[in-house]
């Protein structure tokens, strides 16, 4: 059975889980690359997740391997993305979301600038 679809509102916190471990993703100082929020060949928008509508911990999915991100809503929307509530029944991640529309390196720039590290694990 389908959930219902949330409004994404602008305070809500998007969740981007990244590679911590490759320097393509993640500088030494902790930042991050553009590479942290473009599009891979086959993906229709950035994947994110709501943050009200998950834990961390079913965010991140492997501490070994990823870090958490967040932007609020209002960061892409004001780049000209659309953020959109896509559930991912599949893998059972109703807070799946993604952020849509015309993504090219200076935008991928912007939100990974913006971008904030969740002390998640704590280390």
């Amino acid at each position: 059975m389908k959930k219902n679809i949330v409004t994404i509102q602008d305070q809500d916190n998007l969740l981007r889980r990244v590679p911590f471990i490759d320097p393509n993703y993640v500088r030494d100082d902790g930042t991050l690359t553009s590479l942290a929020f473009s599009l891979k060949r086959r993906d229709d928008g950035i994947s994110v997740n709501i943050e009200r509508l998950t834990t961390y911990k079913k965010s991140i999915l492997n501490v070994n391997r990823f870090r958490l991100y967040y932007l609020k809503a209002k960061v892409p929307r004001d780049l000209g993305l659309r953020c959109v509530h896509e559930p991912d029944y599949v893998n059972n991640n109703y807070a799946h979301a993604l952020l849509k529309g015309k993504i090219n390196r200076p935008l991928s720039k912007k939100l990974s600038a913006a971008a904030r590290r969740i002390n998640y694990p704590s280390d």
